[in-house]
Order: structure tokens, then sequence, then C-alpha cells
């Protein structure tokens, strides 16, 4: 995927070394950095590919927002990011590489 002006996004996961694997099969990105905290209650994992860098983050204490509130139907009832995305030169190609790696797109 070929990032026209570049983007940045850090995301909290479950499991690093799985999400890791996502991002760097899906969408071809190359792990630069990972690291552990001291005390073992954060994760961290930085990874890049032609002008987007992701930040995959674990923290011991976070859970999923269906975990602290499962009344709620979508991520649009809370107040925070809504959406992320990344502007690239031919969308329709990428579209295709997407489909072709089993990506989910909504």
């Amino acid at each position: 995927m070929q990032s026209r002006n570049g983007g940045f996004l850090a995301i909290t996961v479950p499991d690093v070394s799985a999400s890791v694997e996502w991002y760097s099969q899906k969408l071809g990105l190359k792990t630069l950095k990972r690291a552990t905290s001291p005390d073992k209650k954060a994760e961290v994992a930085v990874l890049q590919a032609n002008g987007l860098t992701v930040e995959l983050v674990w923290f011991a204490d976070a859970v999923s927002l269906g975990t602290i509130a499962p009344q709620l139907k979508g991520t649009h009832q809370v107040h925070g990011i809504f959406k992320a995305g990344i502007f690239v030169e031919d969308l329709d190609r990428v579209w295709q590489e997407m489909k072709g790696g089993n990506v989910s797109i909504a």
C-alpha cells in the first residue's frame, strides 16, 4: 500500500504479536521497533511502510469497549476517534490488494 502523504495511527490491541502479524501480512508493514515496559504492564510495536506508521500498544489494564459497555451498538456512540485513513495514489489497485489479502473493508 502506498500512502500519498504519509500517516500515523496508534491502536491499543489485546495481542501485540497477533496484531503485528496481521498488519505485516495484510498491509505489508515492517516492524521497526518492539518494546515491553520494565513492569511488563505495556508492550509496543511500531510498524511502517510507504509513509504509513502504525503503533500497536497493549496495556495490561485495558479492556474492549464491548466488555466495558456491552449496551453500545457501535463505536459511533463513544466520543473519540471515529475514523482514520490514508490517501493513496490508486484506490482501485489498493482495493484489489486488500480484497486479495482477505481484508474486510466496511
